[in-house]
């Protein structure tokens, strides 16, 4: 007899209670959590849910105590006992509870359960069960971290996670494909190259990149891995963790700017002769096809778009195709991702204007520029590409009946990306050059440099003339470039300074002497 009932009644009891939870929680509705105790050992399971009551299928077996959220349980001999925890209202969980005599029977346990990680290497310590050994499968490695739970307390977890290389490469190669450089081998990356390698059981990123969308780049392809996630986020699981280590490094680009003057048919031509050559890149966010290239093809281009290769290429190209009125704006430089700060490209002159004072103050003098006015800024999108806002302004003094002078200014706007060491070829400067230009305008136009360039002909000639902006951006420190030099394009800035009517004289009495 124990505290009056017999060892019969405590039998009736327990079957009793059994068949209790069994009508409860059928086996095919609810799957009871296994937990594993040595027998004097106490292991401490967390509930969901405040505990207000639980129930013991064979209290020889294991012994239990509720405290708030935690149910205490003692292993008192070797055997297995249900657990029914119950809570407010209908929750409940279900508990199958094993304890066992010493390690060894832990160390058998754990052996079944992770029978098919084949990786993994189990031992006995004392009286833990120590777990060695290198997991390069995602999958052997999750069911690891499922199984390690129900034996805790009882073993030291010594393996780790080493991603196979297909699995690394494969990190590597979404990386790459979101616009960041990758390397795996050279611990000195160069700025715009991240260093990603495997050490400690993490994956470490580092490196300096061009800007912060770099940075979010990384975080994002990480977050799209199932079996990685960033250090330090929340819900992360069992995934390996990345440890991020990257700096942006402030870099200073520069653009270099030479603006052409065309007859519509060559620039027609030259856009054909590009698009034929596989050499342009269409920004589709401003720039348009217009006209034929035979079979119904489109050709000529209004807007932008960029040309794969650098300034002192796409001017040998124009040169050797007919265009021969370049006109050189030497470079602006700026620091990337400044967004307040604009650079700035000024032709022309500036006016002095008197202001009144206040309440019949002293008047004062401030400056106005007129003429070509161009402002850059922007900064790199990755380590290929830079974004840059340009504002393009044409302006000139107009005289009114008062005397005084108003500036008769025209803007244009745009946002374009182009990559390093490329040009983008924009239009629009044409139609500033045509509104700017008038009888009150152009005395003061012509009298400076580059501005002159546009207003050296007639109107007519004017009107047939496309204008257009080669930008090509570069980081700072490389090589600068240069008019043409080669010898069919020496003359080009000599010719560039001749009117159009005698080049176009020029040209005819070539053609005559050929043909007669």
């Amino acid at each position: 007899m124990k505290n009056g009932i017999g060892k019969r009644g405590w039998k009736v009891a327990s079957l009793m209670l059994g068949v209790w939870l069994m009508a409860l929680c059928p086996a095919q509705a609810v799957e009871a959590e296994r937990v594993t105790i040595t027998v004097g050992a106490m292991r401490i399971v967390d509930l969901p849910f405040e505990i207000s009551g639980f129930r013991i299928t064979d209290p020889s077996v294991v012994q239990g105590e509720a405290v708030g959220r935690q149910l205490r349980l003692m292993g008192l001999k070797q055997g297995a006992s249900d657990i029914q925890v119950t809570g407010p209202g209908n929750a409940f969980v279900l508990y199958s509870v094993s304890v066992v005599e010493n390690v060894q029977e832990t160390l058998a346990a754990m052996r079944r359960d992770l029978d098919s990680v084949p990786e993994l290497d189990l031992s006995a310590s004392r009286n833990l069960v120590v777990i060695r050994g290198e997991v390069s499968n995602l999958d052997n490695w999750e069911l690891l971290h499922k199984v390690l739970p129900a034996y805790e307390g009882q073993y030291m977890n010594l393996a780790t996670f080493r991603p196979a290389p297909e699995v690394m490469m494969a990190l590597s190669d979404a990386l790459e494909k979101s616009g960041v450089r990758v390397t795996m081998e050279d611990s000195s990356p160069p700025v715009g190259t991240i260093l990603l390698r495997y050490s400690g059981n993490a994956i470490f990123v580092s490196g300096k990149v061009y800007s912060e969308r770099d940075i979010e780049r990384v975080k994002s392809v990480i977050a799209a891995q199932d079996w990685l996630a960033v250090s330090g986020t929340e819900g992360a699981g069992n995934r390996l963790q990345a440890v991020l280590n990257l700096q942006v490094e402030p870099v200073m680009i520069e653009v270099d700017v030479v603006y052409v003057g065309l007859s519509e048919t060559q620039n027609e031509q030259i856009g054909v002769n590009l698009a034929n050559q596989g050499l342009i890149a269409v920004d589709t966010a401003s720039a348009a096809f217009a006209g034929t290239i035979g079979r119904g093809r489109s050709s000529g281009f209004t807007g932008g778009y960029t040309v794969s290769s650098g300034l002192q290429g796409v001017l040998d190209f124009m040169a050797s195709h007919g265009a021969s009125r370049f006109r050189n704006a030497g470079h602006l430089t700026f620091r990337s991702n400044d967004t307040p700060t604009w650079r700035e490209f000024h032709s022309g002159g500036t006016l002095k204007v008197r202001l009144s004072g206040e309440s019949g103050g002293t008047a004062r003098l401030e400056d106005i520029d007129y003429g070509l006015i161009m402002r850059i800024k922007g900064g790199l999108v990755d380590a290929n590409s830079v974004e840059m806002e340009v504002q393009l302004e044409m302006s000139a003094p107009e005289l009114m009946s008062s005397g005084d002078y108003d500036l008769k200014r025209n803007r244009v706007n745009t946002s374009v990306v182009c990559e390093l060491d490329k040009t983008m070829v924009m239009g629009g400067m044409k139609g500033l050059v045509q509104s700017t230009a008038g009888p009150s305008g152009v005395p003061f136009l012509r009298s400076v440099p580059v501005v002159q360039w546009f207003f050296s002909e007639s109107e007519d000639r004017l009107t047939d003339m496309q204008v257009l902006i080669l930008l090509s951006p570069r980081l700072a420190g490389q090589t600068t470039v240069t008019l043409p030099v080669s010898s069919e394009t020496a003359d080009t800035e000599t010719r560039a300074l001749e009117p159009m009517r005698e080049q176009q004289e020029k040209r005819a009495r070539k053609r005559r002497f050929f043909f007669f």
